[in-house]
């Protein structure tokens, strides 16, 4: 273990000095402000974020494109071309004359739609603009030979992509988290896999024995992830909210950098093998924490493969979402601390830390993790198992507690009072099906049933374990009882993410106290079978509910359409797409799509305004147009746009109307697509 400590905090250290490289050369790629006594003023604005840039050596190129006229220069009427005055993403060229200033301002084209008199050539959008008749018309002039000239050289050397901004200090923190994560996940696997080596002298049979879990964890890792891959539905989720704005969690869009880092696109395929990968680890993780609540092999491997079943979590695995990442760090985290009472693994501690605290900052409803894991230990040991044990045990059982603690405060304040609203909000939580672990729709029969069993077995027989998982899961159900688990709610399920392992375990519970009481009845035979028909039964009743929850949904067949067609637009088309930024449709298409499907495009909201018919510019008729919840004004004017519209198709389809959460619609096919909204715009209709 020695050497191995010391590998771990060379590879820590490494992960900071590299970190600290990469944020250093961020900051020195970063364009120098220019001490020229040019009179060319270079600043930054709050809209530096764009796709493309004035580097710094566009000045010389812009006094390029102006030639023959030069800087402080008479030009052939009398105006003379005083400043030019350069942005980020934007610059001006300004003349003065006679009767005062005119200017040119520009901008790169494709950037904004080109309004009533201004000119846009391969790399300009000039728009000239003066104090009176005679400026303006020399701006126009001004305007029309930079587009001149703009035309025969293509601009080149003017735009140039912006360099990443550094890491900002809480986003670096949480990237060593997570690098520190997987580096004592490795060393601790490692750690447990070399005690099972095979001692000189063992019989090979007892070998044979001690490989039978390999495979079992092996084949219980295919058919997981086989499950998952084969009924993925590939939808959104809330992938904007998750990785992209880091809404209410920061940790798994800092995850998505790593990522990104590491070489992988940033696009949602990136973030599906994420979550396949990962929900399809948490069953494997789930055998550990049933293992270490229960000595019984078979709650440990029942727990594991009820876990992979949950037809909720296959959805979850299979579109862009953060519960995956919340399931399995919240069983990382669980399991590490249940078995680091074992022996002298103390290097599980800081694995358990870390994943709580990773967790915490991925969910809010995750703040109740840390007190699953001291109720949890409790509940296995015994209070005073506990305090009875070795002081250096105790007391890094103590930091690590109070570090979760700190850290769970820590959530909370990045939450924004998510957490506040969510406990304030009305709901009914003695209703049993508004659960979705108690509501067959979601769940087998056969694991509800059994789940009812154990929670009613276990505190008959005063299992303190079954007690402990029922006192959490009871935590959890309250604070996610503003969502019901009912047909429209299939998104509202995610808060109950935590609740699964509990819930599994109850039920593998159950199911080996049914065999055992069956194997001292009925001999060697009894139990084995009881637990091949109560796991095939499981099964059986797992088949509904699957097809049902991972059926794709409307809003899953948009995100797929936009997937390929999307990115078939020009680059630079400006698109123009229903605003609303609630859970009626895809939310924040503004920023989703050119993010993470075609970065080329520009999607600005649209709230009913009339559309300007501009060339370039692009209507996207979207399926939540057709939505019973819509405000009745906008759905007049979704319908008015579409009759518009609908002679001009680019690319369009039918899809079928399937609910999801809150969104129902009002016809069996929705017409959805993108509309020229320029005549003279060409066609390219594919529409299906």
């Amino acid at each position: 273990m020695t050497a191995l400590a010391h590998l771990i905090r060379l590879i820590v250290l490494a992960s900071l000095l590299t970190m600290g490289i990469k944020t250093a050369s961020a900051a020195e790629s970063r364009p120098a402000t220019s001490t020229s006594p040019d009179p060319v003023k270079e600043h930054e604005n709050e809209r530096g974020r764009s796709r493309y840039v004035l580097p710094r050596g566009a000045a010389a190129r812009l006094h390029e494109l102006a030639r023959p006229y030069e800087l402080n220069a008479p030009t052939e009427d009398g105006w003379i071309w005083t400043e030019l005055s350069i942005d980020k993403i934007e610059g001006t060229f300004i003349l003065t004359g006679p009767t005062g200033e005119a200017t040119v301002s520009f901008e790169r084209a494709g950037a904004t739609p080109p309004e009533k008199g201004s000119l846009a050539g391969p790399s300009l959008l000039l728009r000239p603009s003066g104090q009176d008749p005679a400026g303006r018309a020399a701006a126009e002039r001004f305007a029309e030979h930079l587009h001149a000239r703009d035309k025969a050289t293509g601009g080149t050397g003017i735009w140039a992509k912006p360099a990443p901004p550094p890491m900002e200090p809480m986003r670096v923190a949480l990237a060593i988290a997570w690098l520190g994560l997987f580096v004592l996940a490795l060393s601790a696997l490692i750690a447990t896999s070399t005690r099972r080596e095979r001692p000189l002298g063992e019989p090979s049979s007892a070998f044979r024995h001690r490989l039978w879990p390999i495979g079992a964890a092996l084949a219980l890792l295919l058919a997981a992830f086989a499950l998952r891959l084969g009924l993925a539905t590939g939808g959104p989720g809330d992938v904007g909210m998750t990785f992209l704005e880091d809404r209410y969690g920061i940790a798994p869009g800092v995850l998505f950098d790593l990522m990104k880092a590491a070489g992988l696109p940033r696009h949602h395929d990136s973030i599906i093998a994420l979550n396949l990968l990962l929900g399809s680890l948490a069953p494997l993780l789930m055998v550990w924490v049933g293992r270490a609540l229960d000595p019984r092999p078979a709650v440990g491997w029942l727990a594991g493969a009820f876990l992979a079943l949950q037809p909720l979590l296959v959805r979850f695995s299979g579109e862009g979402n953060r519960q995956s990442v919340v399931l399995f760090l919240g069983l990382l985290g669980l399991g590490a601390f249940l078995n680091a009472r074992k022996g002298a693994q103390l290097i599980l501690l800081p694995l358990s830390l870390l994943a709580c605290a990773l967790c915490v900052l991925t969910r809010p409803e995750a703040l109740l993790l840390p007190i699953l894991v001291v109720i949890m230990a409790i509940a296995v040991e015994g209070l005073g198992a506990l305090l009875r044990r070795p002081p250096p045990a105790r007391i890094a059982t103590a930091i690590a507690l109070l570090a979760t603690s700190a850290l769970a405060s820590l959530a909370t304040h990045q939450a924004g009072g998510r957490l506040r609203e969510v406990l304030e909000t009305p709901g009914n939580p003695l209703n049993p099906l508004n659960y979705p672990w108690l509501n067959p729709i979601w769940t087998p029969a056969a694991l509800v049933a059994l789940t009812a069993v154990g929670c009613g077995w276990g505190l008959v027989r005063r299992n303190r374990v079954v007690f402990g998982a029922i006192l959490p899961l009871l935590a959890f159900s309250l604070l996610a009882h503003w969502h019901t688990a009912t047909e429209a709610g299939l998104a509202s399920t995610r808060y109950y993410t935590l609740g699964y392992p509990l819930t599994t375990f109850i039920a593998a519970y159950a199911l080996a106290e049914i065999a055992g009481r069956a194997g001292s009845r009925w001999g060697n035979v009894g139990r084995p079978t009881v637990l091949f028909a109560g796991a095939t039964l499981v099964l059986v009743s797992a088949l509904s509910p699957l097809c049902h929850v991972t059926r794709p949904r409307t809003l899953d067949l948009e995100y797929r359409w936009l997937l390929e067609n999307a990115p078939t637009l020009p680059p630079g088309t400006t698109v123009y797409a229903l605003g609303l930024q609630d859970d009626l449709g895809l939310r924040r298409l503004d920023s989703l799509v050119p993010a993470l499907i075609a970065p080329e495009t520009r999607w600005l909201p649209w709230f009913g305004d009339p559309l300007p018919a501009t060339p370039g510019s692009v209507y996207y008729h979207t399926a939540t147009c057709y939505s019973r919840d819509l405000p009745p004004m906008i759905r007049a004017r979704c319908v008015d746009s579409l009759r518009h519209h609908e002679g001009r198709p680019l690319s369009t389809t039918d899809l079928p109307a399937v609910p999801f959460g809150t969104v129902d619609y009002d016809e069996e096919r929705l017409r959805i697509g993108f509309y020229a909204l320029s005549p003279d715009q060409p066609r390219s209709s594919t529409t299906r």
